[in-house]
């Protein structure tokens, strides 16, 4: 989008409930919080939630929804004039209202969607001199070797411009020495990474077997780029190892016995060899 520009969007309420529900609509900043993206509707510093002055509702922003139905919700989108270039995004929240006219705390006495508040982030990139869009792959992690499952994986990316930008993955595991390569896991996502933030993405196999050996691939593709790891992967018991380095070891201190066993047997005889020749 480019100054000027106006966006005309709708978005649905449903209630699930038979009693009618009134809401409040509204914006609300929009940002996110440590690595695992924990949602954050607070007042932030920076120039990308200024699109929540941007928005506004035709229609208004109280409604009533009936009971066991769903309401079409338009709102508008203008890019004023000196917008900073690069992604704007913040929230539109539905709120509940009681009758006395202040926004519920309790989502039980009435659903909208079975919750009291629903927030629906938008995002707008704003085109300008100013737009950077990079970002990183940092890591990539997988363990080889697990004594319980899950089997997981995870990778930390980070977003180093100010454009908002996606990063598809694929993680597929096989068993380990067979032609067919069959998958017996495979999971594949999109997640979004907001600008000046780094994002860990997680997933597990959680239905491995306890035993086993496994081929792991995973691909990784954002801004152009596309990357491949793999793992050779064993899934192995503890107790299991136990037992094996048990019966190890003691295998190791029967060799050694009969070895000991062996040497004293044959040290008498050459004693006995030297006393006859001397004599």
């Amino acid at each position: 989008m480019s100054v000027g520009d106006v966006y005309h969007g709708t978005f649905k309420l449903s209630e699930t409930s038979d009693i009618p529900a009134t809401v409040k609509i509204y914006t609300s900043p929009y940002s996110v919080t440590t690595e695992s993206y924990d949602p954050l509707f607070e007042h932030n510093e920076s120039y990308r939630n200024s699109i929540k002055d941007w928005v506004t509702f035709p229609e208004g922003t109280d409604f009533t929804v009936p009971a066991n139905s769903e309401i079409d919700i338009p709102f508008t989108v203008t890019i004023p004039e000196g917008a900073l270039g690069g992604s704007q995004y913040c929230a539109i929240i539905t709120e509940l209202v009681l009758d006395n006219g202040e926004p519920s705390d309790d989502g039980t006495s009435i659903a909208i969607s079975s919750l009291g508040r629903i927030a629906l982030p938008i995002f707008a990139d704003i085109q300008g001199d100013e737009v950077n869009i990079e970002g990183n792959l940092i890591d990539w992690k997988s363990p080889s070797v697990y004594f319980d499952i899950p089997v997981k994986a995870n990778f930390t990316i980070e977003n180093t411009g100010n454009v908002v930008f996606d990063a598809s993955y694929k993680i597929e595991i096989s068993e380990a020495f067979r032609s067919d390569d069959s998958n017996v896991f495979v999971e594949e996502d999109t997640k979004r990474i907001y600008p000046g933030t780094k994002r860990v993405v997680y997933h597990e196999w959680s239905t491995a077997p306890y035993l086993g050996m496994f081929n792991l691939k995973e691909t990784i593709s954002y801004l152009g780029e596309t990357k491949e790891f793999s793992r050779f992967v064993i899934i192995v018991p503890l107790w299991l190892v136990i037992i094996l380095l048990s019966i190890l070891v003691l295998v190791i201190i029967a060799i050694v016995r009969r070895i000991l066993k062996s040497r004293r047997k044959i040290l008498p005889h050459r004693v006995a060899e030297t006393s006859s020749t001397w004599s």
